[in-house]
């Protein structure tokens, strides 16, 4: 309960600064909220033109590594609103965490734990839109609630005969999270609302056990399904007839599909394996589907082949839509195969546009796909342990990043800041973060690269550089803002940090870590140039700020990593040496405690402080010591 109640702290701190923090005060008078929501609205354009830029993919670096789980991650995902990262694992746990750039560099531990009813592994968890709640699913089938707050569980499902998976879970954008719908091995997608009692099969496909779901953000009334087969089921969930479970029939009929799309060599691959298996067990699959923002086209992963891009927008909007709808080949299939693969229609559109190549994709069922840029790059995972990012113009590979000792299968783009979340085998979870680069600005305003193309050639494994296409919707940006954004960002930070003071007064110290937090954020935006001095005077006080708050919440590792920054901008500041000394004690890394304390002595041999530190240390090393002889 009390990680639960620290979350829901964390949790106030949002943009604009005027929001109602929900005791009925505000953080500042309309009138003053009113003057600064320019400047706000100018630096929100900044942040969104940065995150779509594809030229912090070439910065990208793993900043975090997040650990507590005890078995592989199979699930992360954001909430709406970006503040927090939800992970499951075959430990039956989900954990909530809370990223920020003062974690950065440093294994995190997550601020919740919740035990759910789950026993077996968590395929999929997500934060319902009120962030009260998780919504869970798994190996043994089960779709369950976990309340964030008071920890109270519920089965919603439990599979009532046989035994198969719960894979993927898909929400409606405009339900806040109340209506969602999960996939099922065993070839239906249920659908569920909070609100109600009972939940109802809303698709059947005869058995081919389903994977990748995806709602599409454009138009909510069309979901993606895909599974053990080659073909991505398109279904219109106005159109859908609902099968309230348990009562609905053993042999329903399928449920008709608006389109289907697949690749010739997909279903060429696929027909091999018919006449001995009769597509019982799936040589290909689709386990990962992700719309685009415009719901005009879908991203596909397919197991055993390759990520595909295909045009699915119902209606031509442009010459370029028109040219593209006029490519499209329609297939028919013979009825004994759509009989065999049960599928709802003979025909099949061959509508990808574009391949994504160059990575081994065998292994597992669980690989997801996702936009990245801004929709100019896409990532996913692969059998190697490899990040792959590809840029969408050309098909060519951006980069590869290692992310995982054996299999990388969750992508999670952060909807707002440039940092992706990856996990997969390994027990841990990496954030990749835009790593600090210094930029040169010619006088002409224009911005230099950050790397020359061989190295990016280098970076990507690949023998040329990529480049991009004349035609690319979502061009480079320069890496730092201009003079007025960073004027912006720094006054936004001033302000967060003046409410994490008054937090601090009231003794609140994780309402300040919030706010701090975002102070440190709205920083990322002012490196370099003309204010660089102020901003590094700035961030040194907040990281000084976040460490005394980290320590009095007992978040050692978290107070070293803000200390090494302040050491790094600042390396003769006693008060850094003296807060890190503190947080190794805590860390029961006595030697590097006493290293640090005697470098603060050395800078203020006249501070009393010091030596009551010393002490205390000292206090505490023996008794972890005559802890450890009994």
């Amino acid at each position: 309960m009390a990680a639960a109640s620290r979350l829901r702290v964390h949790a106030l701190p949002r943009l604009p600064s005027f929001v109602n923090r929900g005791d009925g005060s505000q953080n500042c008078s309309l009138a003053q909220a009113a003057a600064e929501q320019p400047q706000q609205e100018q630096a929100n354009g900044l942040r969104r033109c940065f995150q779509r830029s594809r030229s912090w993919v070439h910065r990208f670096e793993v900043t975090s590594v997040l650990n507590g789980h005890r078995g592989c991650v199979n699930t992360i995902r954001w909430s709406s609103d970006g503040e927090i990262l939800v992970s499951g694992s075959d430990d039956m746990m989900v954990h909530l965490w809370r990223l920020g750039p003062h974690l950065s560099g440093q294994a995190t531990r997550p601020s919740a734990c919740l035990p759910t009813l789950h026993r077996h592994n968590i395929f999929d968890a997500i934060m319902t839109g009120d962030k009260q709640s998780i919504v869970s699913c798994g190996a043994d089938g089960y779709v369950c609630l976990t309340d964030i707050y008071s920890g109270q569980k519920m089965k919603l499902f439990e599979p009532d005969r046989g035994h198969f998976f719960a894979f993927k879970i898909a929400t409606l954008p405009d339900s806040l999270g109340r209506t969602f719908f999960v996939s099922c091995s065993d070839g239906c997608v249920r659908r569920f609302d909070l609100r109600e009692d009972d939940h109802a099969i809303a698709v059947n496909t005869g058995g081919i056990g389903l994977a990748g779901l995806s709602v599409n953000p454009a138009r909510t009334n069309t979901i993606a399904v895909g599974g053990n087969d080659p073909f991505l089921r398109i279904y219109d969930i106005r159109t859908l007839r609902m099968h309230l479970e348990p009562g609905a029939a053993t042999d329903m009929a399928l449920t008709p599909a608006v389109s289907l799309h697949s690749t010739e060599n997909m279903i060429r691959k696929q027909r091999y394996g018919m006449a001995s298996s009769l597509f019982s067990r799936s040589e290909v699959g689709i386990s990962g589907v992700c719309w685009s923002s415009s719901g005009q086209s879908l991203l596909a992963n397919y197991r055993g082949g390759e990520i595909e891009l295909f045009d699915v927008g119902p209606s031509a909007t442009s010459e370029t839509d028109v040219a593209l709808a006029e490519k499209t080949t329609h297939i028919s299939l013979p009825s004994e195969a759509c009989s065999a693969v049960t599928l709802p229609a003979s025909s099949v559109l061959l509508s990808s546009r574009r391949s994504f190549e160059g990575r081994p994709n065998e292994e597992t069922c669980a690989k997801e796909v996702q936009f990245l840029c801004g929709e100019a790059a896409v990532g996913s995972g692969g059998d190697c342990g490899n990040f792959y990012v590809w840029d969408v113009s050309s098909g060519g590979l951006l980069k590869k990043l290692r992310a995982d000792r054996h299999i990388v299968n969750c992508v999670a783009p952060h909807p707002t800041w440039p940092l992706v979340a990856t996990s997969g085998i390994d027990s841990e979870i990496k954030v990749f973060d835009v790593a600090d680069v210094k930029v040169s600005v010619p006088r002409s305003g224009s911005f230099s690269g950050i790397t020359s193309q061989s190295q990016e050639a280098q970076e990507t494994g690949s023998g040329t550089s990529p480049s991009p296409s004349d035609s690319d919707p979502s061009p480079e940006l320069p890496e730092h803002a201009d003079v007025a954004f960073q004027e912006a960002a720094v006054e936004e930070a001033t302000a967060f940090r003046r409410q994490g003071n008054e937090a601090v007064g009231q003794a609140d110290w994780i309402s300040a870590l919030g706010f701090y937090d975002q102070a440190l954020q709205r920083l990322r935006f002012a490196q370099g140039g003309t204010l660089r001095s102020e901003t590094e005077s700035l961030e040194l006080d907040v990281r000084l700020r976040c460490a005394f708050c980290s320590l009095n919440l007992e978040e050692f590792d978290s107070a070293v990593v803000h200390c090494n920054r302040v050491i790094q901008l600042d390396a003769y500041n006693t008060q850094a040496f003296c807060r890190r000394a503190v947080a190794h004690g805590g860390l029961l890394d006595f030697a590097a405690a006493y290293s640090d304390i005697d470098a603060a002595a050395s800078l203020a041999p006249e501070d009393s402080d010091i030596a009551r530190i010393r002490s205390r240390l000292k206090k505490h090393e023996k008794r972890q010591l005559k802890g450890w002889r009994r």
